[in-house]
């Protein structure tokens, strides 16, 4: 039941959003946290570790970012970066640049995107060579 209420939680967030061009890096962050826990539960059953970190210096509450700029990269570095492995880690850092920009740093212990390509190549050749 937890489960399916964060779901919900998401979709409404989801769909308030979307008609939204800026909302609060604080409501970004909260869309976040429950897009990697609805991910953490169901699809990678307890094998995903997440982090978001934000700056002191950024003033979350009022500082506004493009509606779910950060969700896109964050859904990327978990289908490519850590669909093969057994036990994910997605790190997303939110720090100040200047008075007007804010650097958002998405990193995860994927196999990198050299290794990923080798084995897309691998797997297109076998498909391939498949009689």
């Amino acid at each position: 039941a937890k489960y399916l209420a964060k779901f919900a939680q998401l979709m409404r967030q989801s769909l308030e959003y979307s008609d939204l061009e800026i909302i609060s890096l604080e409501k970004e962050i909260e869309f976040l946290e429950d897009y990697l826990f609805i991910n953490e539960k169901l699809r990678f059953e307890n094998r995903l570790e997440y982090e978001i970190t934000v700056d002191d210096e950024l003033e979350d509450d009022i500082l506004g970012v493009p509606t779910m700029i950060v969700q896109p990269y964050v859904e990327n570095a978990i289908e490519h970066g850590l669909r093969s492995r057994q036990h994910g880690r997605i790190r997303i850092d939110f720090s100040p640049i200047d008075d007007l920009n804010i650097l958002c740093v998405v990193e995860d212990n994927g196999i990198g995107r050299e290794a990923a390509r080798k084995l897309q190549e691998k797997d297109q050749d076998f498909q391939n060579h498949k009689s």
